[in-house]
């Protein structure tokens, strides 16, 4: 393997490692989820990423640079830590708002109760434009 090969891989890896940490931070709501724009707790989504990187850290022990062995046990270290105490907090209540989700059929305005109907109407169309 050439030089920069092995150095662009342990790029990777390093970019690998940070994916992680981020999707844990997020799910511990460290770090706003750049979807919803709300800090957030999955704290079973935190545990999955810091498990992954667990896991990578025992597949592959002994094929590390210094400096990646040493970032990779870092980053679990302070995630675990992160997780113990995120897990001895309470879980925060949930907003208890209606939305178009979670209101039931018949409230959601502009909901279509059959595709059905939807089809017949296409296919009229397509005969007319023919």
């Amino acid at each position: 393997m050439s030089n920069g090969t092995e150095s662009y891989d342990g790029e990777l890896f390093m970019s690998l490692i940070l994916n992680f940490q981020v999707s844990a931070m997020i799910g511990m709501g460290k770090i706003v989820n750049p979807i919803t724009q709300k800090a957030e707790r999955s704290l079973n989504e935190a545990k999955v990423a810091i498990d992954m990187l667990n896991m990578l850290a025992n597949k592959t022990k002994g094929n590390l640079t210094d400096e990646e062995n040493r970032m990779l046990q870092q980053t679990l270290t302070d995630l675990r830590l992160n997780y113990v105490n995120e897990k001895s907090k309470p879980e925060p209540e949930k907003e208890k708002t209606e939305t178009a989700e979670t209101q039931p059929e018949a409230k959601q305005p502009g909901k279509r109760k059959s595709k059905k109907n939807d089809d017949k109407k296409s296919k009229k169309n397509m005969k007319k434009s023919d």
